[in-house]
Order: structure tokens, then C-alpha cells, then sequence
């Protein structure tokens, strides 16, 4: 027959033995995890009295105070107790001098103490990994092989900010930038060694530029250059229908009203890629176009413009009979109101049902520079010859 006594006494202990195991690794543990703060303590056997040291690795502090053996005064080796140093100011004493990259063991000690304390001092961890990468011509910080915070600086005197994985970079891509990365410190843990990672200035802005006179956007590139018009936020693509163009008219970007190219604002840049990111992106401003000159008449092949200000530059263009109108390929002779003008084909001779094209030449403001558009043209037609030239 079983003793089923004994069963029941052995299960019952073994039942006490685990709730005992688990209330002591709770001693053990919650503190470890609820502390900011670390006390040392000895390392040997060595009967004596003691001093108390609270290490705080967040400031990089130790805060002596007496022991049992109530000591008034207090000293340091950073040597293995060859040689002592007097602690002058107790409250919290200043380890960054002291600390190394490796881990690092010093000793405190008081008047009335005859046994030392060591401590061990921790070295940086220096399993943190980063670097900056680009994806589809966004830069960013990527970090990997640590599952503890890490927070970032700018440049040795910069102040720490709590970093995260894949944090974009382009707030420093304007000129480029030296980020630090480390582990954060607590009480408990020290900071980790400083990863410096280099963010590289951006590439420069598209070389495009105002053709004022053919009223075009050039120096694009096709698949590469990328534009955008006013408050809009989504890029578009330069993709001529020809392939080969690398220019863009003004009134396929800012549509015309009455023939009159509104004002409006331009943005240029290069598309990136997985291995650089968007360049710069280069702004032209377009002010609005002024209306078509009326002041002008055409007497057979004299062109006369009635203006009290003959400095101001006008510029003419005949276009044959039966050719179309193609502001890029036009070739305008500037005149001006001083006196009338014999019109003159860019080739041939003028002849009856030529149009004539008149406007208000390009100019750039002299104290801001900015390029203002010619005038929308007049357009005039060749009803007869005389006056002969």
C-alpha cells in the first residue's frame, strides 16, 4: 500500500521550495530594475568598516559618505592603492576625468576605514551600429545591434536628442552635417561609445534657366530634372514628347488668360536615387506678363511706335504667309519709338499678308534682378507695300 503521506508532505515542499526561490529572485531583481542608481560595495573579505559610494553613470557622479566607522574624511586611488588623493568636496564627486573607453577600478576609503572600497567602473558599450543611407533619394540614419535608446548630436558641441531608426536626414543635407550617436545613459548604465556619422551636403540644384525671349524653361533633362508649380507639393517628371527636348514652355507650367502668362513660382531639382538624394531645388519666379502694346501702327511696310519714352525697347518679328507662329524659332529686331521702322523679313522680302508680330522687349529689374517677361505681342497684318522701302 502507498504512503500517501509522505507524497503529499514531499509535494507540499517542493511547492514551498519554488515560492521561496521566486520571492528571493524577486529581492534580488525588482531593485536592480526599479533603481537609478548603483551602491558599491566591497570585494573581499576583509573584515573593517567601510565607506558608502552611490554611483550615478548618468551624470558620471560618486557620492561618498561615512560608514560604520564614521569617518570625517574620505580619499580616492585611481592606481591600485598605491597613492591616495583627499576628496575635498563629498557630495558628488566628478568621474569623467576618471572613466575610460574600458572598463576602469577605483578605490574609496575613510579616516576610520580599514577596508577599501573598489569599484568597478564600467567601460562604453560599443555595440551600437549606424549609418546614413539613401532610399529612392531620401537620406536617413539607420542604427541596428542594440535594443537600447539612442539618442543624437550635432557636431562634439550639440545638444542630445532622443534619436529614432530610420529618422530622416534632410534638415541637415542643406550643407551637410557630423551627427553623433550613442546609447543614452541612466543611473545605472552608462552611455555608449560615440558613433560619429558624416551626412554629405546635397548635390546642387539643376542648372536651368529664364529664356525670356523664347518664354521656355531650358537646361532640363529628360528622366532626370523635376519640377514643380505654386503650392504644390508632388514632383513631376520631365518627359518631353520627343525625348530629346530640354526645354519646357512657361505657359504649359503657369496657363495663360487672354494670352497673358500669369505670375507664379517655379521649383527645379534632380531626381535622386538609391544612391544620392534629390539635389537642391532651384526656384524662378515669373512676374506677370504685361498686355499687348496698342500704342503701334502699321503703314504699308512702316512700323510706327507712339511712346513718350524712347529708351524703352520694342522688338518686331515678321512671320511669312502661311507659317505658323513659333515663339522659340522667332528671330525679333528690337526698335524703338524714336522714329519708324521699315519692317524686314529674317529672310526674303516682305510681302502682302505677312503677319507682324510687335512687343514690349525683356528687361531685368536693376535692384532685384529678377527677369521680366516681354510683353503678350500684337499681331499686325501686311495689307499692302507702299511706302516702297
Amino acid at each position: 500500500m502507498k504512503n500517501t503521506k509522505a507524497h503529499t508532505a514531499k509535494a507540499a515542499l517542493t511547492v514551498g521550495m519554488k515560492r521561496l526561490i521566486v520571492a528571493l529572485l524577486a529581492l534580488i531583481i525588482i531593485p536592480l530594475v526599479i533603481n537609478r542608481s548603483f551602491n558599491a560595495s566591497a570585494n573581499t573579505t576583509t573584515s573593517g568598516s567601510q565607506v558608502k559610494v552611490q554611483i550615478d553613470l548618468l551624470e558620471e557622479t560618486a557620492t561618498v559618505t561615512a560608514g560604520p566607522g564614521g569617518s570625517t574624511k574620505f580619499y580616492i586611488s585611481t592606481d591600485n592603492m598605491k597613492t591616495w588623493e583627499y576628496i575635498d568636496y563629498v557630495s558628488a564627486i566628478d568621474l569623467s576625468g576618471i572613466m575610460s573607453s574600458k572598463p576602469v577600478t577605483v578605490y574609496f576609503k575613510g579616516n576610520k576605514d580599514t577596508n577599501p572600497l573598489k569599484v568597478d567602473l564600467p567601460g562604453e558599450d560599443n555595440s551600437l551600429k549606424v549609418k546614413y543611407e539613401v532610399v529612392d533619394g531620401v537620406g536617413r540614419i539607420v542604427y541596428s545591434n542594440t535594443a537600447l535608446p539612442v539618442e543624437y548630436r550635432k557636431g562634439s558641441n550639440g545638444v542630445w536628442k532622443s534619436a529614432s531608426n530610420n529618422m530622416p536626414t534632410i534638415q541637415y543635407e542643406l550643407k551637410g552635417a557630423s551627427l553623433q550617436f550613442r546609447t543614452t545613459a541612466t543611473a545605472s548604465r552608462r552611455a555608449g561609445k560615440i558613433v560619429t556619422v558624416k551626412i554629405p551636403k546635397r548635390p546642387a540644384a539643376p542648372s536651368v534657366s529664364l529664356d525670356a525671349s523664347k518664354l521656355v524653361i531650358k537646361g532640363l533633362k529628360a528622366g532626370q530634372t523635376q519640377y514643380r508649380v505654386g503650392n504644390a507639393t508632388n514632383w513631376t517628371t520631365f518627359s518631353p514628347p520627343d525625348g530629346k527636348s530640354n526645354s519646357i514652355d512657361i505657359s504649359a507650367l503657369l496657363p495663360s488668360s487672354n494670352n497673358i502668362i500669369p505670375a507664379g513660382t517655379i521649383e527645379f531639382r534632380t531626381l535622386g536615387s538609391n544612391k544620392k538624394v534629390h539635389s537642391a531645388v532651384k526656384v524662378i519666379e515669373i512676374l506677370p506678363q504685361a498686355a499687348a502694346p496698342t500704342n503701334v501702327s502699321l503703314v504699308g511696310k512702316i512700323l510706327t511706335i507712339s511712346d513718350s519714352d524712347i529708351k524703352r525697347n520694342y522688338e518686331y518679328a515678321v512671320v511669312p504667309l502661311g507659317t505658323a507662329i513659333d515663339i522659340k524659332k522667332i528671330k525679333w529686331k528690337t526698335v524703338t519709338s524714336k522714329s519708324p521702322v521699315t519692317i524686314k523679313r529674317d529672310k526674303g522680302v516682305v510681302l502682302v499678308g505677312d503677319r507682324v508680330l510687335i512687343r514690349i522687349k525683356s528687361t531685368t529689374d536693376k535692384n532685384t534682378k529678377q527677369v521680366i517677361l516681354p510683353s503678350a505681342y500684337l499681331e499686325l497684318t501686311v495689307t499692302s507695300l507702299t511706302p516702297a522701302q
